[in-house]
């Protein structure tokens, strides 16, 4: 005996398989799943788009973990320099989920991070990122170069400012400095980065407030537009509030005596200072204690595509070789 039978499917079924379909294309196309994977061949916007991505993923991680005030603090030895420092949670998981999601996309990429992997912090599926911003895309206009990953390093700071991160607990005013910092380099040089604010409120009232910038193509639309500050005989030049060093002395020493007034501001992480000299809010940013390239490597390529300039106190550019130490300048 034969039996035959026949699968009607109405018009809702239908409308519900193909809105399905589409929605995995798109889910394919934002994940770069349109490009073929290339050992050899990274583009800068794909790498760019998800350095935010995983910024912005990992603030909310740390976010996370400061309201949970289990921040499970350590200490370890400073890589190059006398003392220890303070390493929380928020730092590590922060390190994981940027370097294994850029390791998830790109296996090869070099990365040089402040932080090291740990097996225990390590567990689960890493978190891929999109490989695509609109914001980015609305910036390349068919430039979209494609580079060598021979060529190429990314230097990561998961958590600037660790300090006040164990501060704010009792004094949420220093929250405002922690960043989470993602800089690209090609050829050793700083072309592309992203600064992530995750504790910043935007003009929305939305959590975290991100910065980026690519050399020669632009920056995200937040640092568009920023009026210059006024013509006037004050420099205001920002510093570390807990690693000052001689900063008054020299900056006094180096403008005074052009006629200028130096107005002095203090405040913590490399990240969260570099952003005030680029919001016009502070006209020099001065280190001259030892820091180490992680901290400085977004910062220089911000400033640099904004037409400004970063440099060693003998007024040598910083180079960023990911094979060498990661010393203090």
């Amino acid at each position: 005996m034969e039996f035959s039978r026949r699968i009607r499917l109405n018009k809702t079924t239908v409308f519900l398989i193909v809105l399905v379909f589409l929605a995995l294309v798109m889910v394919y196309l934002l994940m770069g799943g349109g490009d073929k994977y290339n050992d050899h061949d990274i583009k800068i916007s794909q790498l760019l788009a998800a350095s935010i991505h995983l910024a912005e993923k990992a603030g909310q991680e740390i976010v996370e973990i400061r309201k949970s005030k289990s921040l499970q603090e350590t200490s370890k030895l400073k890589e190059g320099l006398a003392g220890k420092e303070i390493v929380t949670l928020g730092d590590q998981k922060s390190h994981n989920i940027i370097t294994r999601g850029l390791k998830e996309v790109w296996p090869t990429l070099r990365t040089k991070s402040e932080e090291k992997t740990q097996s225990d912090h390590d567990k689960g599926r890493a978190f891929r990122p999109l490989l695509k911003h609109p914001e980015i895309t609305a910036k390349i206009q068919q430039r979209n170069e494609k580079v060598n990953s021979d060529d190429i390093a990314v230097w990561i700071d998961p958590l600037d400012a660790t300090k006040e991160y164990t501060e704010g607990g009792t004094n949420p005013e220093l929250l405002k400095y922690v960043t989470v910092m993602v800089c690209i380099t090609v050829s050793d040089e700083p072309i592309a980065s992203v600064i992530h604010q995750p504790f910043v409120k935007d003009t929305n009232g939305r959590q975290g407030i991100t910065y980026w910038a690519w050399v020669d193509h632009g920056v995200s639309p937040n640092l568009e537009g920023i009026k210059s500050s006024p013509n006037t005989n004050t420099i205001r030049v920002i510093s570390s509030r807990s690693h000052s060093g001689d900063v008054i002395k020299v900056a006094n020493s180096a403008l005074s005596d052009s006629g200028n007034k130096v107005e002095h501001i203090v405040a913590a992480g490399a990240g969260y200072k570099t952003l005030q000299v680029a919001l016009q809010k502070a006209d020099l940013y001065l280190h001259t204690t030892p820091i180490k390239k992680w901290d400085i490597c977004a910062g220089d390529a911000l400033i640099y595509t904004l037409d400004g300039v970063m440099t060693t106190r003998k007024g040598h550019f910083i180079t960023y070789d990911p094979d060498v130490d990661a010393k203090q300048i």
